[in-house]
């Protein structure tokens, strides 16, 4: 097992038109295609996703030009490296 350092990242981004009185989650989620939608909504729900620098639940409705702002810590990557075992060994 390798673990690489974490990360930490600074996204933000405007509501369209198109998404005016969406839900938060459902903008996060079109606005940063990177992030699955429930490490958005996690990242919601601890106030690392702000709008306008205003915690908000992910059903609550954003409007157009409203600023989104990602701060948040990135897990950091591990890779897993079977084990090999020699021919005939039993478990």
């Amino acid at each position: 097992m390798s673990n690489e350092t974490t990360s930490a990242i600074a996204l933000s981004a405007k509501v369209p038109e198109s998404m005016h009185l969406q839900r938060l989650d459902q903008v996060a989620v079109a606005l940063f295609p990177d992030f699955s939608r429930s490490k958005l909504q996690s990242w919601i729900k601890a106030g690392a996703l702000t709008v306008d620098g205003t915690v908000m639940r992910s059903k609550d409705k954003v409007s157009v030009d409203q600023q989104l702002q990602l701060r948040a810590a990135l897990e950091p990557k591990v890779s897993w490296a079977g084990r090999r075992y020699p021919a005939g060994y039993l478990f």
